[in-house]
């Protein structure tokens, strides 16, 4: 009876060790993420020097054109008109 209580003891100690190594996995997964995300979404702003208004409020999307736009505007009312 002891040796089978020691055991469910060590198989409950050992799950919730793993559940929590999964758990601190994905945080730290879903942080990296949105790092990166950032960094790549900044450089427009910032390195290429594009204007902040002009991505808020134009719909003109042509990111392949030689003169490239990035107009938000169209995806962010999609979002209210389509829901």
């Amino acid at each position: 009876m002891k040796g089978k209580t020691l055991k469910n003891i060590k198989n409950e100690y050992l799950g919730r060790s793993f559940a929590i190594f999964c758990g601190i996995l994905i945080v730290c997964l879903t942080i990296s993420i949105l790092a990166f995300l950032s960094y790549k979404g900044i450089n427009l702003f910032t390195k290429e020097k594009y204007p902040l208004y002009k991505f808020l409020f134009t719909s003109n999307w042509k990111p392949d054109a030689d003169n490239p736009g990035f107009g938000a505007l169209i995806f962010i009312l999609d979002q209210y008109l389509y829901p």
